[in-house]
Parts: structure tokens; sequence; C-alpha cells
């Protein structure tokens, strides 16, 4: 991911990581491909080609541009750390 990336971490490991690579899934209608060895990450690929990460140490990560609305996109992350029970740092 290039230098129009969005990183949010979130205070979430191992399962927790799972559902929220689940939840940001099932959000796009697709699934979450867990990447093993090759990082341990679990990867999300919108029906539109963007990519989701959410990596080893729990952060969320995705491509952006200037014509996202970054104010919905961390709303609907705040919200997902509120059915987790964690923080957004």
């Amino acid at each position: 991911m290039d230098q129009n990336s969005f990183k949010f971490r979130m205070q979430v490991t191992g399962r927790e990581r799972k559902e929220v690579a689940a939840l940001i899934a099932g959000h796009f209608g697709t699934q979450a491909v867990y990447q093993g060895t090759r990082g341990f990450g679990y990867l999300i690929t919108e029906p539109g080609g963007r990519e989701w990460l959410v990596d080893k140490a729990g952060a969320v990560v995705t491509e952006g541009t200037k014509e996202d609305n970054v104010t919905k996109l961390f709303a609907a992350l705040k919200t997902l750390a509120g059915y987790l029970g964690v923080r957004l740092e």
C-alpha cells in the first residue's frame, strides 16, 4: 500500500483480529483471507478492488484517495471498535 494509505491501530490480537477482518469483509460482502507467515494478517478485497489489511499488530490499513470520505471511514471503524469493546488509538 502506498503513501495514500490510511492506518488505524486497534488494541486487538488473535481471535479479535479475525473478528475485525470478518466484520470488514462482511460489510463488503466478501471474505477475509488469512495471509499466514507472509505477515500473519488478514486481507480483505472489496468488490471494487480496494484492499484492507488487518495486520499482526492489530492495525487496520487501507488505501485511500482525496475523494474518499475519511470521516465516514473513521466513523465505521469507531463503530467496529465499540462492537469489540476496544479503543482506537
